[in-house]
């Protein structure tokens, strides 16, 4: 995830995902590995834009600007975040095209 066209693949949430957001954070249980995720608020906004319509890039975006973050600075954090939420099993990828 670390070249330009990358920003245009679509996240999604695993099937294998159940979760539930209580006071702004949410749990996420990974039910084919048997665990949970706890994502702060950020990371709990993130996980209600992974529909696997919206791009890295729209996300992205939409977190700079309600995070008011520069958007370099969003596209890493959102990529390190979506490296992380992969290698955990609790996201899978769609391609545009």
């Amino acid at each position: 995830m670390d070249e330009e066209g990358d920003l245009y693949l679509r996240p999604q949430r695993s099937i294998n995902t159940a979760c539930r957001t209580i006071d702004q954070e949410t749990v996420i249980i990974v039910l084919n590995e048997q665990k949970a995720l706890i994502l702060n608020n950020t990371g709990s906004r993130v996980w209600g834009l992974l529909d696997g319509k919206r791009s890295i890039k729209e996300i992205a975006d939409t977190i700079a600007k309600e995070y008011l973050l520069k958007p370099k600075d969003a596209v890493a954090d959102v990529q390190e975040f979506l490296k992380s939420m992969f290698s955990e099993g609790a996201i899978v990828w769609e391609k545009d095209g």
